[in-house]
Formats: C-alpha cells, structure tokens, sequence
C-alpha cells in the first residue's frame, strides 16, 4: 500500500461499478507504468446509472471525502473513483459524494466527463507540468467511452493525491444514502482522522525531521512557498485556473484544469465571462491565502490547538506567502516583459525591481479598459522592455500619475538589467534583441487559441459524423501534440544563455546573446547565422514563410537596421 493509499483511508468511501464495454484507449502519457491492455483492463468501468449491466462484472472504487469551498453541496470528488491503490479515474459517473444538486444546474449530475474537456485537461496538464515551478499532476491516459453510438464522453487517468481539502469539512455536502445526519457524523470523523495525521503527512511530503510542532509548521510553510511560486507564474502569464484547497496537492502541484483559461486582455469575449476573469485573476493570491488559513483552522480545531498558537501559526504561514510571492511575481513579470531568465535571476529580489513589479501589478488590473475601441489600442508590448515599447502608444494610458511614476521604475530596471548583463559578458544590443525576443514570445496574441477556440476546435473534430474513432484520434493527437508546443513554447522563461526565439515545421531558431547571433536548426543540421541575415537563410528553408508570418504577428524586428 503506498503512502498515499494508507493516508487517504479515513476519507475513501466504497461504491460500485460495472465493466463498461468498448471502451478505447486514444492517449497515454509516456510516464504511465502500465501498457495498453492493464489500462483498459483496470479502468474501463463506470457507474451503471441505468442498470442495464448488472450482469456484467463488478469492481469496486473510491470516492474521497473533501471539504472547501471549491466543492459546492458535493461532499468531496463526486465524478471520480479511486482504484484502492494508485490511480484515480476522473468521469466514473455519479458516486455516494454526489450532493443534492438544484434545478439550474442538474447538467453535473452526471458524474461523467465529456472527451473535449479531457483532451482539454491533458494537454494542460502536460504543458503546466513543465511550466509552472512545481508542476502540474499529469493526465496519464484517456479512455473514449461509448455513449448513444459515438464516442463523447471520457474517463480521465491520473496518480491519487492528498489535496488540502482532506483536511476540511464538506459542511454543505447534502446527499447521501444514509441521509443528511449520518453524513455529517461521518465527515466529521473523517476530517478529526486527516488532521490527527497531519504533522505526519507532511513529513513525508516535504522529507522533514523534528517533532510535530516543527513538522506541522515547516510543512505549512513549504506548500505556502509553492503555492506563492505557483500562482506568481501563472497569473504573470495571464492564466485563470479555478483555485480552491481541492485543486492543489500537498507537493504544491495543480491539477483540475477543464476550466483553465489563458486570458488575453485585448480578447475577452463577455459572454463567456472572460471578463470578470481577468479581474479576478489578479485576486487569486487572495484564495490562495483563504485556503491557507482554512486548512490551519480545521487542525485546530481537530486537535484542540490553542487560539494563540493557532493565530501565530497562521500569521507566520501567511507572511513567508506574502513575501514568496511579492518575489516570484516580480521574478516571472520580469521573464514576462522581456528581461532573460538569467538576468532575471540575479536582479528580482533587488529593492527597486520589487518596486516596480509593485506597480506592474496595480496597473495590470485595468489593462481591457485601455485596449478596447474606439480608443486607440494600448499595445501589450507597451508594458514590456523591448524596443517596441518606445512606440507611439494610447495617450491616456501614460498621463496617468501611476504610469508615469512606474515609467521611470522600469527605466531603472532596465539600466540594471545591462550593468548585469554586461557582467556575463553580453553587449547591451544583444541583450535589447533577447528581450525583444521574449517579450514577443510571452505577451503574443492569443484569440486563436483560447479556451473557447480550442473547445470549439475539439468538439468540431469529435462530432464529425464521417469519421470512425480510429480517424478522430489520428488527428486529434497531433492537434493536441501542436497546442502543448505551442504553449511551452510562448509560456517558458528559457534558461542559460541561449533563448529559443520560434520553432515549427522542425525548425527551430535560438538566439545566443553572450554570441549575438542566431542558430538555425532544421532536418537534423544547424547553422549559425548573424542577425542581419536571419530572413534571408530563413526565405531558403521549408519554414520560412511559417517564420516570417510569425515575426509579423508578434510585431519582432530581428535586425532594426535590416
């Protein structure tokens, strides 16, 4: 029995399911421990809603009971199953957690999991998992399940985890065979259980030695710092993820990503309420801080620690998450607007660069408002360090007395950022055409791949009628393949000297700084080419035409001069 299997036991609640017949196995990530036949084998099985496979074989999961408040009435993870082992199935159907649910919105009744929305969940899983700097729990298998003769609906492979939300009451959870009283006695027996083992859990988690109170707080602490470094990341790259303590595991990794949304404030389409979303992005610290100091209030009150003890607690827990992340945000924003990973590195934790993140980051808020018509569009490179933000750019914008002021905190960064780059031996022009690289890459339009294009863009190849599955997945996995690039590629702060500046068609282009030039690599030989004659080698290449239309999208001047 793992760790995991022996901590999760006072939560697990056992129901039933039968073998679900036809199911296909279209994806399967390269780090799952099992071959194609074991998953089909030991997860093609579901909730009989209609019992109409009662003759069929049975076998028994978990559902596990969780609190928080990203749960709703539910009293933990009502559409997924855990095998008693590792894995836990996502899109099972309606397990015993399944809350009484109200008129508007019986459509998550079901406990199922359409297919769109696991490719969705894998392919950003996949990319967050080497973005993010802790990681995202990976999608490890897909399975297409037969539903009214096609194949829409899916069950989702991932590893089990403990989630802060073991440790809190499902206080709204209304449902259950046994009716409302006894499921309240048993939730409340299950957080008392997951707190007792708190102390423990995280020892093991974060790999500590001390007693419980040493275990308890430098554990707490960690997965405030993760957290801090998680969430810095993510909303620096404009990335609305549903954050509540059910979607995070105690190493700090995310998972749950059906509703994740990379944000573009010059493309925030109302009735989808993408915009309300990017004025919550920039409070999602805030929930992460709520999180936080539910989680210690329920071990204390499971565990009977004192109110003071409890309070000091919190305060230190929140203040090393505070300070975490007042760092990381002005890390990333630094990665975000331009400044190279390695110089970025070496200046964040700097007096004045904290200074100016702070002000990036109360100007970020009202960015749709700037970029909307009829006034004149605010370029998102206006923000940046690149060159294109000495452009002529939205009036209004600049008169206000914040701008101005953060203004000239950018262009204090920006001096420091060549007295450091000089010190590793880069020149200032070569530093100025890296940034303009990377500001390019980070802040890019994204309409075409939002959360609604790539929706729309699965659904579109799933419900086409005159393809078989077999057809669907031949080219649904390299769409998919495409996008997890895409996105590593416009989302990741490169590290060294070398920063990747566009890649497609098997080519790839990397400017060196501490060299000035370029290295152009495409079917299988590379070549190093000086700035000025980049679009020239380029027009001979396959990929040439693919490299200068993106040059011009992203508005990236290679060679001012040229």
């Amino acid at each position: 029995m793992s760790s995991v299997t022996h901590h999760l036991q006072p939560s697990l609640v056992p129901f039933d399911t039968r073998r679900q017949p036809g199911c296909q196995l279209i994806f399967r990530d390269r780090t799952l421990e099992l071959h194609d036949e074991a998953v089909l084998r030991r997860f093609s099985w579901t909730v009989d809603t209609e019992g109409s496979r009662c003759e069929l074989a049975g076998k028994t999961f978990y559902g596990e009971r969780y609190g928080g408040s990203g749960i709703g009435v539910h009293g933990g993870g009502a559409r997924c199953g855990f095998d008693g082992e590792r894995y836990q199935l996502k899109g099972i159907g309606p397990n015993p957690l399944l809350g009484v649910i109200g008129e508007d919105d019986v459509g998550q009744s079901d406990g199922e999991l359409t297919l769109s929305a696991a490719l969705y969940e894998m392919i950003w899983s996949r990319i967050l998992d080497t973005v993010l700097p802790f990681g995202a729990n990976r999608c490890l298998a897909i399975l297409a399940v037969p539903a009214h003769s096609t194949f829409s609906r899916a069950l989702l492979l991932r590893e089990g985890y403990l989630r802060p939300a073991h440790f809190e009451r499902a206080a709204y959870f209304r449902g259950g065979a046994q009716g409302g009283r006894h499921e309240q006695a048993a939730d409340v027996r299950r957080t008392l259980q997951m707190c007792r083992q708190l102390p423990d859990i995280l020892a093991d988690t974060f790999h500590l030695r001390g007693d419980t109170e040493y275990c308890l707080a430098e554990g707490l602490t960690e997965f405030a710092r993760r957290q801090a470094a998680q969430i810095a990341c993510a909303t620096s790259r404009f990335l609305y993820h549903s954050i509540s303590s059910s979607n995070f595991s105690l190493d700090g990794k995310w998972h749950d990503f059906t509703s994740l949304s990379p944000l573009d404030p010059r493309h925030l389409p109302v009735d989808f309420g993408m915009d309300s979303a990017w004025a919550t992005l920039w409070r999602q610290f805030a929930l992460v801080a709520d999180v936080l100091g539910s989680w210690i209030f329920h071990y204390a009150k499971y565990t009977h620690l004192s109110q003071s003890t409890m309070q000091a607690l919190t305060r230190d827990v929140l203040t090393e998450f505070e300070q975490t992340l007042h760092q990381q945000y002005a890390f990333n924003l630094l990665c975000v607007m331009g400044i190279p990973r390695l110089i970025a590195q070496s200046i964040y934790s700097e007096t004045a660069v904290q200074t100016w993140a702070t002000s990036l980051l109360a100007i970020l808020p009202s960015l749709p408002f700037w970029m909307q018509p009829p006034a004149a569009a605010l370029p998102l490179a206006a923000l940046s360090f690149s060159r294109a933000a000495t452009a002529p750019t939205q009036a209004g914008f600049f008169q206000q007395t914040r701008v101005a002021t953060w203004l000239s905190q950018r262009e204090t960064v920006r001096r420091r950022a060549i007295v450091v780059a000089q010190e590793h031996g880069i020149a200032a022009q070569d530093l100025a055409l890296a940034v303009d690289i990377n500001a390019a890459k980070f802040l890019c339009p994204r309409q075409a791949v939002s959360w609604r294009a790539m929706i729309d863009s699965l659904d579109g190849i799933l419900v086409d009628a005159d393809l078989a599955l077999n057809e669907k997945v031949d080219i649904l996995l390299p769409w998919c393949e495409a996008r997890v690039a895409h996105w590593r590629f416009h989302l990741t702060a490169d590290a060294g000297m070398q920063t990747i500046c566009w890649q497609g068609n098997n080519t790839v282009v990397i400017f060196d700084m501490q060299a000035g030039s370029f290295k152009v690599s495409t079917g299988g030989r590379s070549r190093q080419v000086a700035p000025q004659d980049l679009h020239a080698f380029m027009a001979t290449c396959e990929a040439g035409h693919a490299f200068r239309d993106y040059c011009q999208q992203v508005q990236l001047c290679l060679f001012p001069e040229g």
